[in-house]
């Protein structure tokens, strides 16, 4: 009896030793670094932008929000929060803001718009469809205050990737709530903290990107169109409390994406390499192999994630900034160029210096993706 009550004991003991070790010994889940949040106008590679912080463990998408761009702005949120609800990112919030730059009218030709707010008819294996399914989140009219709120609360939630690759409507209706929210000596010493605005726009030593299509834009070869759209909000926002980090033209060019990235993609054999795949192919095929907000957010990864380098294959890419003081002319002939001048330098400029670097980014992307494994 006792010798049965003596194993009793141990057997139980064993099983509790046992416990303790799978408790202390299996591999905890860490939180992510970044919270981000995404504020895009539709652009096509903006997509792939939002995919890739989703792809990344060190980075939380909280919230996304569309700008007054490419998409119409409520349709194309609408569609969004069905991508993200079915993607398994239902817990995301999803916004929209106004319509029209704060100033002025400036649009992206009416054809462009139809097809982006249609959500390009894009299909995740067979779960996206060109038509809004029931969701159980609905976007938000009121993008401007989200980030707003978000911004005035980091000195609690710790650091904040505001993430923008469209016209920076939004972000100026953010700081204009932020200000309502927050003193302005705290406001600067908060963004210096816990902030990284991350802007793709501009072109700062480089042509612009706007084209005479049709006669839709005025004769202008200095302006982005994420800025031309709304420069009297890019001019805020420059001049802001928040020092930007910059990926203009310059560097977005540089980066040279094509059919051998698309393959490399789809060799991966997942859903969403291969939806990324899909994308990235129909972006470069409308824009000459550029993925500009793609590569947007590759070079804010790089910074902020992996200490300013990436190894790949024995290589090492250093990412350069040069500190700039930036102005955007806010009326013709040269509306919405982003150009050098004297005064502060509040404008951190992400340059590309060889192919090799370039390769690197689009290496660093690929793998990125090839590893992500969504909720």
């Amino acid at each position: 009896m006792l010798a049965r009550e003596r194993g009793t004991r141990r057997s139980s003991l064993v099983v509790i030793l046992v416990v303790v070790c799978l408790f202390v010994f299996a591999p905890l889940e860490t939180a992510a670094q970044y919270r981000v949040i995404w504020d895009d106008d539709g652009e096509m590679s903006g997509l792939l932008a939002l995919m890739l912080f989703l792809a990344h463990p060190d980075f939380e998408v909280i919230a996304t929000t569309v700008s007054p761009g490419e998409a119409v702005p409520a349709p194309y949120a609408s569609r969004l929060a069905s991508f993200l609800e079915q993607l398994g990112y239902g817990n995301i919030r999803v916004a929209y803001g106004a319509s029209k730059p704060i100033l002025g009218d400036n649009a992206f030709p009416e054809p462009w718009r139809k097809g982006v707010t249609s959500f390009m008819n894009l299909d995740l294996c067979g779960l996206v469809c060109p038509h809004p399914l029931p969701w159980s989140i609905y976007p938000e009219p009121n993008a401007g205050q989200i980030i707003g709120e978000a911004l005035a609360g980091m000195d609690q939630t710790g650091d904040l990737v505001l993430f923008v690759a469209g016209p920076l409507t939004n972000v100026y209706e953010a700081f204009s709530v932020w200000t309502h929210l927050e003193p302005q000596g705290e406001i600067e010493d908060t963004a210096q903290q816990f902030l990284n605005l991350e802007i793709m726009g501009g072109a700062v030593e480089v042509a612009g990107n706007l084209t005479d299509w049709q006669g839709w834009v005025p004769p202008n070869d200095k302006a982005e169109w994420n800025i031309w759209i709304d420069p009297h909000a890019a001019a805020s926002v420059f001049s802001g409390p928040a020092h930007v980090y910059l990926s203009p033209l310059d560097v977005t060019n540089a980066v040279v994406w094509d059919g051998g990235d698309v393959a490399a993609l789809q060799a991966f054999g997942t859903c969403f390499a291969s939806f990324a795949a899909t994308l990235l192919e129909k972006s470069i095929g409308l824009s000459n192999g550029m993925a500009w907000d793609l590569t947007a957010a590759a070079m804010t990864i790089i910074r902020l994630a992996e200490g300013g380098t990436v190894t790949d294959n024995g290589h090492t890419y250093d990412q350069p900034i040069d500190d700039h003081c930036l102005d955007v002319d806010t009326f013709p002939p040269n509306e919405g160029w982003t150009r050098k001048c004297c005064g502060i330098e509040n404008v951190s400029v992400y340059t590309v210096d060889s192919l090799m670097d370039s390769e690197t980014v689009k290496a660093f992307v690929i793998e990125t993706f090839g590893q992500w494994v969504a909720p």
